[in-house]
Parts: structure tokens; C-alpha cells; sequence
């Protein structure tokens, strides 16, 4: 029996939601407290170009509602944390991107003496418009796509200066009548394991070992990856720091076609240098760095990325925010076509928070990517604003050994 893209997805939702209630049991009984937050927004935009492309530029009104909850309980030795948010977006006169985005995430964790161990699930139902851009660049044809994940970890603190960690991540991702697009369903799975020795208050070196693997059977192609990092991280001074790393990995592609099946095997390094301060009103934060991603092209896809993100308060109302993100990804196996191409985005944003509760916010975007069927490259503007109100922090449950709440706090 084959399972098709949404059916999977309401299968796994099943098993999230199982999953979520049995590892919150726990921290459900004795909780200390359980709170909920809760933030509501709508928001409107232009944009000359949506779909990023070169042959059909059509200029187009988009609007949005966004709603976004967190459930939150604790104890002295555990917490608990539930995130449902869904987006509704509707376009002028392009009615085929229209869209409606739910997500689902939960995570717990659970405080030793000398252990911490976390658990997160997600679950993502959004569209090759708004999840691809990054990833593969193809944003041409609106299809669901649904994203599910598990990821364990577990921090042991060996000595006071010595902690080691090891964690499991698994994604499997899933295309709702794909077919033509060139995206295909894939599952990956990573494990990695850390050394991390802090050498003083300001200095601290780590080590990890990584190995994963991509499994994309629509068009048997199997890929494992495996590698090595160290890093260095230094205060420079109080909300200054730099983390540096260096390493090395190794890619074997073994594919699965019509006659012998064949093997590649590719060599690389992989690097990056994090810089970041935070000052009274000046927040920045700048990153390099070289990653290997799974695609939904089913291959691994090395990404060299430069990332930028500045934040200054002009006043207790005023702030201005200012991203910029330049990619240049390329595929780590031949036989799968992959167009490799660069992107770049560079958004600037001023936030008026006029109360505690309502915050508006302008938007000014400009996107642009280059490939191979547009040497010349295409590129987008859009103009927006956000509206955004966020509701009272409501305290669900206090636990009787603690206090009870007088009615009038009761949501």
C-alpha cells in the first residue's frame, strides 16, 4: 500500500499528538504552572514579481492572518511546551497562490543532577511558494508539502568544565501532486555527538562527530554523509562573542537506475564564523558559513551562505530591523538534475510599538536569484504592513501544593 503525501501526514499527525500527550504525562501532574500566550496578527503586501521568475512577471496584492499560541507548564525539574500556529493567505488575482499554513510544535525536557534530556515533535503543513525558496528555488507552482520531525538530545555535565551531548534528528517531508516539478519525497536522519570543555568563563572549545543519511525511494537515490567539526567560541568582552569552526565530511551517493547501479564519492570541508554583540540599543549578528541540507530535489545540497541581522532601538516605540541573507547552493551528486544557482534578500523593517499590546510594523523586501535558465537573474520587490496584537498571558493551572487562583485570574 502506498501511502500519498497528505495521507501520511494525518497518519503522523495521529501519532504527534499521541506522542505529545505521553511524553507530557510527566509534567503534567505535578506542574507547577501552565500558562498560555497567545499572538494575533494581520498583514498586507505588494509585490512585483511573487513567483520569482522571469518569463510571467505579474504584480500582485497578497493578505495575510496569522494566529500563534504557546501552552507552557513547569515544574522545579521539568517543562513542558506546545506551539500551534496557522497562516491564512489569500493573492489578487492569482488565486492559485492562495494558501493556508499550519504548523504544530511541541518540546519537553527534563532536569537531573547531572542529566538534561530534551524531546521536540513538529509538524508543518505550508507550500513550495513559502518553504522552497531556500531550499531548491522553485516557487513557479504552489504544491503542499508536509514536514514532520523527531528530534532527542541528551547534555551529560562529565566534570564542571566537561559536558558531552548526543542527538537524533529525523525529518521526512512529503509533496502533495509533485509530479513535473522535479520534487520528490525524502526522509533524513542525522546523529551527532558532542564534546564540549569550557575553558574559562570566556572561552570554550567543542568537538562533534556527525553522520546522516537521505533516503529518497521515488527515485532510489540513497545518500550518507559523515564528518568531523571543531569550534572555538571567545567572549571578546560582556555580549560579544565569536564562534569559529573548521571541519571536514565525506558523501557517498549510491543510486539505484535502470541497469548496474553506481556509486560517488565526494570529499569537502565545512566552516563557519559566528560574530555577535548586543549593546543597550544595538543588537547585530553576522554569519558565514559552509552546510550540507537535504533537498527536495531527494540529494543533499552543499549551501554557502552569509547572513546579516542588525536591530536598533530608537526609543521605548521605535525600532529598526535590517536582514540581509546571500546563498549559493550547488547539488553534492551529479546524476540528480539540480539547478545550482545564488539568491539573495535583503529586508528592512521599523516596528512602532504604540502599547504593551499593538505593534505595527513596515516591510521592504528585495529578493533576486540567478540560475540557469536566468543567466541575467530575476528579482522582486515588496512593500508591506503588519498589524499585530498580542492577548494577555492567561494562567491556566497552579498546582495545590503551591497556590490556588482566586477566581477573577482564571481566563
Amino acid at each position: 500500500m502506498k501511502w500519498t503525501g497528505l495521507a501520511r501526514a494525518d497518519f503522523w499527525r495521529i501519532d504527534l499528538w499521541v506522542a505529545c500527550l505521553g511524553i507530557a504525562a510527566p509534567c503534567l501532574a505535578p506542574a507547577a504552572s501552565w500558562t498560555l500566550e497567545s499572538d494575533a496578527a494581520v498583514s498586507s503586501e505588494y509585490n512585483d514579481n511573487q513567483r520569482l521568475t522571469a518569463e510571467r512577471q505579474e504584480a500582485v496584492w497578497g493578505r495575510h492572518a496569522d494566529l500563534d499560541m504557546r501552552i507552557s507548564g513547569a515544574t522545579p525539574k521539568s517543562d513542558f511546551r506546545l506551539n500551534p500556529k496557522y497562516r491564512l493567505s489569500r493573492f489578487s488575482s492569482m488565486g492559485e497562490l492562495d494558501s493556508d499554513v499550519a504548523a504544530m510544535a511541541m518540546s519537553t525536557r527534563l532536569l537531573g543532577e547531572r542529566v538534561v534530556s530534551e524531546l521536540s515533535l513538529d509538524w508543518r503543513r505550508d507550500t513550495t511558494l513559502t518553504s522552497e525558496l531556500e531550499d531548491t528555488g522553485l516557487v513557479q507552482t504552489n504544491k503542499n508539502r508536509i514536514t514532520r520531525g523527531a528530534h532527542p538530545y541528551i547534555q551529560y555535565a562529565i566534570t564542571e568544565r566537561m559536558e558531552g551531548q548526543l542527538r537524533w534528528d529525523y525529518t521526512d517531508v512529503a509533496y502533495e501532486d509533485a509530479s513535473l516539478t522535479g520534487l520528490t519525497d525524502y526522509s533524513h536522519r542525522s546523529l551527532a555527538g558532542t564534546l564540549v570543555f569550557k575553558r574559562s568563563s570566556r572561552d570554550s572549545l567543542q568537538a562533534d562527530l556527525y553522520a546522516s543519511r537521505l533516503d529518497a525511494p521515488e527515485i532510489g537515490n540513497q545518500v550518507m554523509d559523515v564528518g568531523a567539526r571543531a569550534s572555538f567560541t571567545h567572549a571578546f568582552y560582556e555580549r560579544s562573542y565569536g564562534t569559529f569552526t573548521i571541519g571536514a565530511h565525506r558523501v557517498e551517493t549510491t543510486q539505484e537506475l535502470p541497469g548496474p547501479d553506481f556509486e560517488i564519492t565526494r570529499h569537502g570541508f565545512l566552516g563557519s564564523v559566528l560574530l555577535t554583540q548586543e549593546r543597550a540599543r544595538t543588537t547585530w549578528k553576522a554569519q558565514a558559513q559552509r552546510t550540507i541540507d537535504p533537498s527536495g530535489y531527494g540529494t543533499l545540497v552543499q549551501n554557502d551562505r552569509f547572513d546579516l541581522a542588525i536591530t536598533e532601538r530608537l526609543s521605548p516605540y521605535w525600532t529598526i530591523r535590517l536582514d540581509g541573507l546571500y546563498l549559493q547552493n550547488d547539488a553534492l551528486q551529479s546524476p540528480v538534475a539540480f539547478d545550482s544557482r545564488r539568491y539573495a534578500r535583503l529586508t528592512a523593517q521599523a516596528f512602532w510599538s504604540f502599547s504593551e499590546a499593538w505593534r505595527v510594523s513596515l516591510r521592504y523586501a528585495y529578493q533576486w536569484q540567478k540560475y540557469a535558465s536566468a543567466e541575467r537573474g530575476v528579482d522582486s520587490n515588496e512593500i508591506g504592513i503588519n498589524i499585530a496584537y498580542r492577548f494577555d498571558t492567561k494562567t491556566l493551572f497552579v498546582s495545590s501544593d503551591q497556590f490556588i487562583l482566586n477566581k477573577s485570574e482564571l481566563p
